[in-house]
């Protein structure tokens, strides 16, 4: 209960300074504080599963075993449910990855090329595109501006994990499980802290051995590491297909059996198809939500 307090009055300092521009381009990251605050505060009131003596694992022991042991951190889930820890790092992780990409490729390549995918797209007037360009460019410059998308990058990291957790937990109870709501979002937050962590750091590696000039300033953004079929069709050519193709791969099969595993030792009686089922209807809700994307916004991966 009281981080989530603590979340809603940082994150609303933090809005009321962005707002009144005392401190510029940090308001929206404030009111994304403000809505995990909430969240959290409302997961607060749920109510946490029987321990039944079990002693908790210590996040860092979590973080070690969801690599080498999953169902053991999974099973320890069951008594003792946790997330925002885990997101927190995973967070971390990707905002450094986030920070690094900008300044291998330069804040000045990556707005350019996005501004004239805007203008491509109809979506500003041709007379505001320089003015949105310089403001673009101030932002993206601005180290606040940088710290402030971690923050929002946190916030909605955490929900997507809340709504995967719900996806989880009404799946497995339409199916016979018994599983408690913290325990599936549990689930949610751990299975994708070690796709993340693998991801990105095998992107950031990529990204200081590999040309800057050959890497694309907005797909690259979310990962550089070659472990789905994309490689196997340029984006520029079909950028529906390269979208679903993006989501075939070896770490989109790794999370999905960690999304599995986890419901079935996290919960009782939850059956291995139940847990399949949850992580499948994940997926592929994620993969629908890309594949629309390109359909739409298909130039900006040109």
């Amino acid at each position: 209960m009281y981080t989530g307090i603590a979340l809603m009055a940082v994150g609303a300092m933090i809005a009321v300074l962005g707002f009144t521009n005392v401190v510029p381009n940090i308001g929206g990251p404030g009111v994304s504080l403000v809505f995990l605050g909430a969240l959290v505060l409302g997961l607060s009131f749920v109510k946490r599963p029987d321990p039944e003596s079990v002693e908790e694992m210590p996040l860092f022991s979590r973080l070690l075993n969801i690599f080498l042991s999953p169902g053991e951190v999974f099973e320890n889930i069951r008594y003792h449910p946790s997330f925002l820890g885990v997101l927190l790092i995973a967070s971390i992780i990707s905002g450094i990855y986030a920070y690094a990409f900008f300044e291998r490729l330069t804040p000045e390549r990556i707005t350019n090329y996005t501004v004239d995918k805007i203008a491509e797209s109809g979506f500003v007037p041709d007379e505001q595109v320089a003015t949105v360009r310089a403001q673009t460019l101030e932002t993206n410059k601005n180290p606040v501006s940088r710290v402030g998308s971690a923050v929002s990058g946190f916030a909605g990291m955490s929900f997507l994990a809340a709504f995967m957790g719900l996806l989880f937990f009404v799946t497995a109870l339409a199916m016979g499980g018994k599983i408690n709501y913290l325990q599936a979002l549990s689930v949610a937050a751990f299975s994708l802290f070690p796709v993340i962590l693998i991801q990105k750091v095998m992107s950031l590696l990529i990204l200081f051995l590999k040309d800057p000039i050959e890497i694309h300033p907005i797909i690259g953004q979310g990962s550089l590491f070659p472990d789905n079929l994309g490689i196997l069709i340029s984006s520029a050519d079909n950028p529906v297909l390269y979208s679903f193709l993006t989501y075939v791969g070896l770490l989109g099969f790794y999370w999905l059996w960690l999304n599995a595993t986890g419901l079935q030792k996290a919960g009782r009686r939850v059956s291995g198809a139940a847990g399949w089922t949850g992580a499948v209807i994940v997926w592929l809700l994620g993969l629908a939500i890309s594949v629309v994307s390109a359909v739409f916004f298909g130039n900006f991966l040109s």
